[in-house]
């Protein structure tokens, strides 16, 4: 091929001289042959329907915030939107819980099991009447001693006529019964002092000193036989403690063993001479044989330990008032101020 301007030899493929750079024009069959190259052939474009989708990325889960524990860093998937595979149990519905008509389960976190129950106790556990108290596990420990509260007492000592013994045990947490308790004992003794002095007036009517009997065996005789009576529930309290380990307040106990006194007012029947020697031993067998009643409501002690207890106070208590009340000395209420033996 030449270069139709300076007619020089070029090759049939040369788009341009390189001679004068003169631009060549392509021949028909050369543009026919660029027409066929350049086309796409047949079936080379996108299928029918297009090309395919790619899937979505798979979610990334969060990543835990830093200085969180291992316990709070997991994450919470929903929950299956269908029952488990199998069959459920029988009696049950579809997560394992309760059947229809039922309140569901309580659903624990995910380290205790789909549907699993709390770990721990319920709140009812420390409610009232469990025996607990705000401690969670401990014993309800008594209530601090003050006030004074004798309505409460005088309808304790109405409903002990009926023989309800439960009186002791809510003596023994109330806060007001300690200074009631300790005023129906005194006042206990000294009906059972008068009672011994009036016998011994009608009964003695040469060489006795009704005045100076009275002094000692009564009025001095009480504050005695409070004492020896104290000493009587304090024996018996350390010895629940120190012994059968039990939990015991001595004042709560004082409170709720001074009901337990009352029988000491048919002492005042020994004035009646032919039921002296009655109404002068019945008192002391009802007051020791309700103290042990007493004793087991108020500490929860069992009837072995409470008897071993009462016993051994009782015991106490009579040996301090025979040793105050021997020979002339009287000073001691009761049939312990009067030398029986020669006064029968």
């Amino acid at each position: 091929m030449q270069c139709p301007n300076c007619g020089n030899n070029l090759p049939a493929s040369a788009a341009f001289c390189n001679n004068c750079g003169q631009r060549m024009t392509p021949t028909a069959a050369e543009t026919q042959f660029a027409g066929e190259t350049i086309a796409a052939p047949p079936g080379s474009g996108p299928p029918s329907g297009g090309y395919p989708t790619a899937p979505a990325p798979a979610p990334v889960p969060p990543r835990p915030a830093a200085g969180m524990p291992p316990s709070s860093q997991q994450t919470y998937a929903a929950p299956p939107s269908g029952p488990p595979p199998g069959p459920p149990p029988a009696g049950s519905g579809a997560y394992g819980g309760p059947s229809a008509g039922s309140p569901p389960a309580y659903a624990g976190p995910p380290s205790q099991g789909y549907g699993a129950p709390p770990s721990g106790p319920g709140p009812a556990a420390y409610g009232p009447g469990s025996g607990y108290g705000p401690g969670y596990g401990t014993p309800a420990r008594p209530a601090a001693i003050g006030g004074v509260n004798f309505t409460a007492t005088f309808s304790r000592l109405g409903r002990l006529l009926k023989y309800d013994t439960s009186i002791f045990r809510e003596a023994a947490h109330d806060a007001t019964a300690l200074i009631p308790g300790l005023v129906v004992a005194a006042v206990s003794i000294l009906v059972m002092a008068i009672g011994t002095w009036l016998w011994a007036e009608f009964k003695f009517d040469v060489g006795f000193d009704s005045g100076e009997f009275f002094w000692k065996s009564v009025l001095v005789g009480t504050v005695t036989g409070t004492v020896a009576w104290a000493a009587w529930v304090a024996i018996a309290g350390l010895l629940l403690q120190q012994m059968f380990r039990r939990q015991v307040s001595i004042p709560n106990l004082l409170g709720a063993m001074g009901l337990a006194t009352f029988p000491f007012l048919l002492g005042l029947l020994a004035l009646i001479d032919f039921l002296y020697l009655t109404f002068a031993i019945v008192p002391l067998a009802g007051t020791a044989m309700l103290s042990q009643t007493a004793l087991q409501e108020a500490t929860d002690a069992s009837p072995g330990e409470a008897f071993i207890a009462n016993l051994t106070g009782f015991l106490v208590f009579a040996l301090i008032l025979l040793l105050l009340g021997r020979d002339d000395s009287q000073l001691a209420p009761g049939i312990f101020a009067v030398n029986l033996w020669s006064a029968l």
